[in-house]
């Protein structure tokens, strides 16, 4: 019997049929969640006793804390330093309640003991070393203030676009699962944060974890979040984006949204022109 994949995010379907429904040329996708989840999930040995939610929330929740041993220890009060802290840390106390008040479906899978120490090297591990660079003072100093506030508005943003569009779907799923509105079929969520933008959740990490590469401003804090966004995010984006083909309305849908920025208005041509004023604002407020 073939082996079950637990790398479920944000979709409708159970991931066998995500992997069944995608159309044949995706083999490298195919290979690629599969890969990803035995190395994270299926990797011996032990039986699977140890909850995801478990390992990433212990992450989130520790952060504030290691963040402040960090700032007594090296005593380093600057507004970098200070900064990384305070955005970084609130994202961990957002996580968390987040993950009370509406959890994901993902976070109540077991992993093996293996696979929760990978989890902790190869994903949440390097998560941690901006802010020692930072502490160390292992990082150029952002001089100019304007960058630490800009980004500081792109992690604001991030983490709103994030926590917010979760939000809409927890409540979109309970209130349709409460009421039987579909009556066990497939549907698509297409209004409010979802209405020109599939995956608003991953675009707000991605502004989010980017925000924090760019206040520690040291080419190994670019590369762990690059490595994050070709990896596992990009996995992630391309099975919800499979599942979403496989239900009624995909085609409209796909029509009036983007698969990560908005589409202005669901047009293609008012969001070259909406991007394109953004872009020569942000150019000409941080160019001075």
């Amino acid at each position: 019997m073939k082996r079950k994949s637990n790398l479920v995010y944000q979709t409708h379907d159970s991931p066998q049929d995500t992997l069944s429904k995608k159309p044949k040329h995706h083999y490298l996708v195919t290979f690629l969640l599969e890969f990803l989840d035995w190395f994270f999930f299926n990797m011996p040995p032990g039986p699977k006793i140890v909850k995801v939610s478990f390992v990433v929330n212990s992450q989130k929740v520790l952060m504030p804390i290691y963040l402040i041993f960090l700032i007594k220890y090296y005593e380093n009060y600057s507004d970098q330093m200070i900064l990384y802290s305070i955005m970084h840390g609130s994202y961990g106390i957002f996580w968390y309640m987040k993950h009370v008040f509406f959890p994901d479906k993902f976070s109540d899978f077991k992993f093996t003991i293996t696979c929760a120490i990978t989890t902790w090297m190869i994903l949440l591990g390097p998560y941690m070393v901006p802010a020692w660079l930072i502490a160390s003072r292992n990082t150029m100093e952002i001089v100019d203030k304007k960058w630490l506030y800009s980004w500081l508005l792109v992690y604001i943003f991030g983490v709103v676009l994030t926590l917010c569009s979760d939000a809409q779907k927890n409540i979109t799923l309970q209130f349709i699962q409460e009421h039987n509105l579909y009556k066990g079929k497939q549907f698509l969520i297409t209004e409010g944060f979802f209405k020109h933008c599939r995956n608003p959740n991953f675009l707000g990490e991605m502004m989010m974890y980017f925000s924090f590469a760019a206040v520690c401003n040291h080419w190994v804090a670019y590369s762990i979040v690059i490595y994050s966004w070709l990896t596992i995010l990009a996995a992630r984006i391309f099975q919800k984006e499979i599942s979403l083909m496989s239900k009624p309305g995909w085609e409209q849908y796909a029509q009036q949204s983007w698969l990560l920025i908005p589409k202005i208005n669901g047009r293609t041509l008012d969001s070259i022109i909406f991007y394109s004023i953004l872009g020569f604002s942000i150019y000409i407020l941080v160019g001075q």
